[in-house]
């Protein structure tokens, strides 16, 4: 649609300047004349076009004086903001109170849009309980920026968006919001009501868990009179550090299960079965919040094994070579780590 906007987009001049000999049963004021040169301008923006700012000001100028010509570009700035039921409307009310005083080019075009409009267009009903809500839409294109746009659900509100991965927040004042994700098809048509309850009090934040301090590394001199004490001394202490790691890997373990636990009991117990899920706001960061919680305590489970690993197979080594007679030449040990693999080798 890119292409086809551009286009059509030179004629937006043109409209500008015919505005004043449009149909005579129309009467055109200064303001809605106003409203409709400030929004071809917005179009034609030296650094891009700004078609939310220009869809208000033709919004506004139709308001004020409801010209067919006004709803061309009407329609063009709503389709850019994939507000489609509305360009829809614009469109097809374009064509035919135009008629045969539109060129022939700019209507071909403007049926290819809406052909275009029509086969991709996917219908939701929206409500809210307590109605009056604001829904706030959020999709997110394969590329490009997310588009964004905001509704009032007074009632049954019907709108047309384009397919694909839709995030629908519904917020009311002294209320939590609702938020609502769902996956829409071309020509798909479905409804939701936003329930959104009163804000729940916010409970304490749980202090961060502290990292485990670092572990002791032992020097010993093999090669000294007293090397034998001295690897003595140090295995006890490789072995009582490896035993601190693997208890902290498991205690790290055992507060990531459970993390990820709480967050799939929140989905499990708001949304079970479903393909699409709401979740009020307060939930759906709650949910987020305890999974990155679990990650965090998943990747200091893994430091607290690895680094209880090495220091038990450290503590090993140097009790057995603690054990060597005293005529035995001076014992060398090494850590080595390969593919898959960690550990020590030694010499003696």
């Amino acid at each position: 649609m890119e292409r086809k906007f551009a286009a059509i987009g030179v004629g937006l001049v043109i409209g500008s300047l015919a505005l004043p000999a449009l149909a005579a049963d129309v009467v055109i004021s200064d303001e809605a004349r106003a409203h409709f040169s400030a929004g071809v301008n917005l179009l034609q923006d030296p650094d891009g076009a700004r078609y939310e700012e220009a869809y208000r000001e033709f919004k506004a100028a139709y308001a004020t004086s409801p010209s067919w010509k006004i709803l061309g570009n009407l329609g063009l700035s709503a389709m850019k903001l994939e507000r489609d039921s509305e360009a829809i409307e614009a469109i097809k009310k374009y064509l035919a109170e135009g008629g045969k005083k539109i060129d022939a080019d700019e209507r071909a075009q403007f049926q290819r849009d809406l052909a275009t409009l029509e086969s991709g267009v996917a219908q939701v009903v929206l409500q809210s309980e307590p109605p009056g809500a604001t829904i706030e839409d959020e999709r997110h294109p394969a590329s490009g920026q997310t588009i964004r746009n905001s509704y009032v659900a007074d009632g049954r509100s019907q709108i047309g968006v384009r397919s694909g991965r839709h995030r629908f927040t519904a917020k009311l004042a002294g209320r939590a919001d609702a938020v609502w994700e769902v996956e829409l098809s071309p020509k798909q048509q479905v409804s939701h009501t936003f329930t959104l309850p009163e804000p729940a009090t916010a409970s304490p934040v749980a202090a961060p868990t502290a990292a485990p301090a670092p572990m002791p590394v032992a020097i010993v001199d093999t090669n000294s009179p007293q090397g034998g004490n001295g690897l003595r001394t140090g295995a006890y202490i490789a072995l009582g550090a490896g035993v601190v790691g693997l208890a902290a890997g498991t205690i790290f373990g055992l507060s990531a299960k459970s993390k990820y636990k709480e967050a799939n009991d929140i989905t499990n117990d708001n949304c079970p079965g479903s393909g699409s899920c709401e979740l009020p706001a307060p939930l759906f960061d709650q949910r987020a919040g305890l999974g990155k919680d679990g990650d965090s305590a998943k990747t200091l489970s893994i430091v607290g094994f690895a680094l209880g690993g090495v220091g038990l197979a450290t503590g090993v080594t140097l009790f057995v070579l603690s054990n060597k007679k005293e005529g035995a030449a001076a014992a060398s040990v090494q850590p080595y780590v390969g593919v898959g693999q960690l550990g020590f080798r030694g010499g003696f």
